[in-house]
């Protein structure tokens, strides 16, 4: 959290410039669905190319799969684990929030919650059981 908020107008400013956020955003604190907002917006403000790089972390992943035994004591009501629950669904079906990220032509694989392929299937089943009632 940035008191000045000015961390959420400092998108990658420079060609080329990849920023890379490895998760585990939520539970950390009474600012993580300011936190979400914030790099949701820094990743879609992004410049031509340029670009900010999500992926999940392994408290995301937990919550995804309804482990909440790491949430944060104040802040993580059920109001805000089920707002960024979805977000991350959502993020992840969107292709917005990756499991992980290769780069330098390939010779760098960044992941932190490791490498699970079914996860994607596994949310897509769910959101085809469980469809988003509209808004």
């Amino acid at each position: 959290h940035d008191d000045d908020g000015l961390m959420c107008a400092r998108a990658p400013s420079s060609f080329g410039t990849t920023v890379v956020q490895v998760g585990d955003i939520v539970d950390r604190g009474e600012h993580a669905l300011e936190a979400w907002d914030c790099l949701s917006n820094l990743q879609a403000t992004s410049p031509a190319g340029s670009e900010v790089v999500r992926l999940v972390g392994n408290h995301e992943l937990m919550w995804l799969y309804g482990d909440h035994k790491y949430v944060h004591p104040t802040a993580d009501n059920q109001t805000v684990v089920d707002l960024l629950t979805v977000r991350m669904r959502d993020d992840i079906l969107s292709g917005r929030l990756q499991g992980a990220y290769a780069c330098m032509g390939g010779q760098v694989l960044v992941t932190h919650a490791g490498l699970r392929p079914a996860m994607r299937d596994y949310l897509q089943l769910d959101a085809e059981a469980n469809p988003k009632p509209p808004d």
